[in-house]
């Protein structure tokens, strides 16, 4: 997670336009335990409920009807979740 939060402090404009969108927008949370005491950073407050958590997710809840058991389930999930794809890409970057 130092790296993850070095990554996004260094890269502010960059994870901005990549996250910006994802909560209000497109309806993910943001998931993970948080610190207690908030990490010390010189980050906007923007910010701060991506980096003070201990580990991080995002999570969406779709309702259940019956595209559920249809064969468009796929391409709904697809649709659903393609909005994620830069910001998976800038995790798999802090792993590299």
């Amino acid at each position: 997670m130092d790296t993850y939060r070095d990554k996004v402090e260094y890269e502010q404009s960059h994870f901005r336009n990549i996250t910006e969108g994802l909560l209000d927008q497109e309806g993910f949370e943001i998931g993970g335990e948080e610190y207690k005491r908030p990490l010390a950073n010189n980050l906007p407050a923007y910010y701060q409920p991506w980096i003070q958590r201990k580990g991080i997710y995002l999570h969406k809840s779709i309702p259940l009807n019956d595209i559920l058991y249809s064969d468009k389930l796929i391409h709904y999930m697809e649709k659903q979740f393609a909005p994620l794809h830069s910001l998976y890409e800038f995790f798999v970057d802090v792993c590299d």
